[in-house]
């Protein structure tokens, strides 16, 4: 009975040793923002140069990340372009005001068209808010932005 136990205890190790998988995780201040693994595409700019590497992970070795031709270390990446990011504000408010233009404009029209019966055009009040909506959109989206600059203090990249 014995011999049986201990036989599932060492598959039930083997099992969760099989599934451990390393990940890259970009942290703020502790908290994880967001994961890479392998088969995943990764943008990201090198300490010292001025243009963004779009390269998909193949694995993880240490704290090594191991890419088609070459390996880099997680110390020598400067900015990764985290477009799996969880959402800030910012995002949130420049998908709700976008959503929020496209129904405004849409149920303008219907009331014009049908209800109304004045016609399928839209009213200078209706495009100057719609207006106003997507320019509150655009300028949300350019202060979300997903570019996150490594610096150890507020973000960190992480190999778990």
């Amino acid at each position: 009975m014995r011999s049986v136990i201990l036989a599932i205890l060492i598959l039930l190790c083997a099992v969760q040793l099989g599934r451990a998988q390393s990940r890259l995780v970009i942290k703020k201040r502790g908290k994880i923002i967001a994961t890479y693994q392998q088969g995943d595409h990764l943008k990201f700019k090198l300490k010292g140069e001025d243009f963004y590497y779009n390269q998909l992970v193949l694995g993880f070795e240490g704290e090594l990340i191991k890419f088609r031709f070459y390996d880099i270390h997680v110390s020598e990446i400067e900015t990764i372009k985290a477009f799996n990011r969880k959402k800030n504000a910012a995002a949130v408010v420049s998908a709700a005001t976008s959503r929020a233009a496209i129904f405004f404009f849409s149920i303008d029209l219907f009331n014009q068209g049908i209800v109304n019966g004045d016609g399928f055009e839209p009213s200078e009040q209706t495009l100057m808010i719609t207006g106003g909506l997507i320019a509150t959109s655009l300028i949300t989206k350019l202060l979300a932005g997903n570019k996150v600059k490594i610096d150890g203090r507020k973000f960190t990249l992480e190999m778990l």
